[in-house]
């Protein structure tokens, strides 16, 4: 991870950074990753990245719960929680009030990489709104949105179940509130667009929502 020298994230207060990345360090300045006007950190990643409308309310629910942890003790509540910031920001009607200018396809262009091979673009399709970046079988509350790929997924994409442990990164898109819902079914799952050992999300604009 790279945060330019001076920039708005500069400097960066260890204690206040996600709770996984608290092993993150910054790398020394002979280190191979080092890059002249930036500060770049290496270390684990046991989370989930989320850029678009998901991330605006993943954002909302964060910051709700560190105000009054109290009021989340359970995933039902979570979840439900989860479902009612959904409502207030519009990602149920997220045609009317999200123009397709804002679709993650015209604001960010994801390359991908899997074990040994190069670097290639990722295809998104221009009804995606939202893209969680993950590698553990868990987000929103609890849910899997990546799911357990049946027989023809393994065979004809390649594609096997996640696990924390197993090096890949799953990228899951979502097109709104409705289509999040189907995570609730028992072998609900989004828009499963890839698994890959390494992501680059390079974004065309600053003003854009992402979460972690």
């Amino acid at each position: 991870m790279r945060a330019l020298k001076g920039g708005p994230c500069d400097p960066i207060a260890p204690l206040e950074l996600p709770h996984s990345l608290h092993k993150f360090q910054r790398v020394s300045s002979g280190d191979e990753l080092n890059m002249e006007g930036y500060d770049t950190f290496r270390g684990g990643f046991w989370n989930y990245f989320s850029m678009g409308m998901d991330a605006q309310i993943s954002y909302a629910f964060h910051s709700e719960r560190k105000l009054h942890p109290e009021k989340f003790k359970n995933q039902l509540v979570n979840q439900s929680t989860y479902a009612k910031l959904g409502c207030t920001q519009g990602w149920f009607c997220a045609s009317l009030f999200h123009p397709s200018s804002k679709n993650i396809a015209q604001l960010a262009k994801v390359k991908i990489m899997k074990k040994h091979g190069q670097w290639q673009e990722l295809h998104l399709p221009h009804s995606i709104r939202s893209i969680v970046c993950l590698n553990l079988p868990s987000f929103s509350g609890g849910l899997n949105p990546w799911g357990t790929p049946n027989s023809n997924k393994i065979r004809d994409r390649d594609l096997t179940p996640p696990f924390v442990d197993d090096g890949l990164i799953e990228v899951v898109g979502f097109r709104d509130a409705w289509h999040g819902l189907i995570l609730l079914a028992p072998k609900g799952h989004g828009t499963r667009l890839a698994q890959v050992d390494k992501i680059n999300n390079n974004l065309y604009s600053l003003k854009f929502s992402f979460y972690l």
